[in-house]
């Protein structure tokens, strides 16, 4: 199926494609060299997921992942196409060499490494949840006879389902809900469908904020740990080049300190405008 383009971003001349249903056709994993010879980095992404890759209020994709996306093309002397994919579907599409690179907010852990080679961590995240604010939840243990929402994929989605397979929550009446959009979810929470939602930490706080009726607090474990993780770019096993390259530009943003500007800026940008977390 033919990938439509949705629009450039004209000063980075970076397109935005989204996939409506299947998928755009299957190619062998490219090499640094061939990247460069087709002038173009082919990136996936799911959105909304402020601030990492949200809509503007003008209908662009704008985040600190598109960021720095746009950087490490820059770097490479290319540009930029983002294509739109549901968040499950990720790691898969790149490693059917759909794409060069994924940034979304994508957690590195064991069983993703099976699946694709991860840059330096560029953010350093924990899990919260999102609850109504006169919830009593403070630990895992805590969301028992609940139901739960998390993004279908993520590594909140995870915790949960092992939680109830065979850890803290298992026979406490505890069920999960595996949705497409975090926003979604959070929905659900103010209509009463759920009784809480994990997410990462900064995208809690974007979800939650102006919604005087819930919280979004940080989950612990019932030993008091609090369940952190990191971020990191995803590229094939296939392509150290580009891993080498990109990790060039994540050392480079985070030494500078225009990482923690970028994430501040987008953070002030999505809480500013309403509606950033849903498109």
């Amino acid at each position: 199926m033919k990938c439509p383009v949705i629009r450039p971003l004209s000063v980075f001349a970076l397109v935005i494609a989204v996939v409506l249903g299947g998928s755009c056709k299957k190619a062998p994993q490219r090499g640094l060299d061939d990247i460069k010879a087709s002038g173009q980095l082919l990136m996936l992404t799911n959105a909304p997921f402020p601030p990492y890759e949200f809509y503007a209020a003008d209908g662009d994709l704008v985040g600190v992942d598109i960021d720095i996306a746009r950087r490490i093309a820059r770097h490479l002397g290319v540009e930029l196409t983002v294509s739109i994919r549901p968040f499950d579907e990720l790691l898969p599409a790149l490693a059917a060499g759909e794409a060069d690179m994924v940034l979304a907010g994508l957690t590195i852990n064991d069983e993703r490494l099976k699946q694709a080679s991860f840059s330096l961590p560029y953010i350093d995240a924990m899990q919260y949840l999102i609850i109504p604010s006169t919830a009593n939840i403070k630990v895992l243990e805590d969301l028992g006879g609940k139901t739960v929402g998390a993004q279908a994929g993520s590594t909140g989605e995870e915790i949960i389902a092992k939680a109830i397979a065979d850890g803290a929550l298992h026979k406490t009446g505890c069920q999960l809900l595996a949705l497409a959009d975090p926003a979604e979810a959070v929905a659900k929470v103010l209509t009463g469908e759920l009784g809480a939602v994990v997410v990462d930490d900064t995208v809690a706080l974007q979800l939650t904020a102006g919604h005087a009726v819930l919280s979004a607090t940080p989950l612990f474990s019932q030993s008091g740990a609090m369940l952190s993780e990191q971020y990191g770019v995803a590229v094939a096993p296939s392509n150290p080049e580009l891993l080498s390259a990109v990790n060039e530009v994540i050392t480079e943003l985070k030494n500078s300190g225009e990482l923690s500007a970028k994430i501040k800026k987008y953070e002030a940008m999505a809480r500013e405008q309403p509606g950033a977390a849903a498109q």
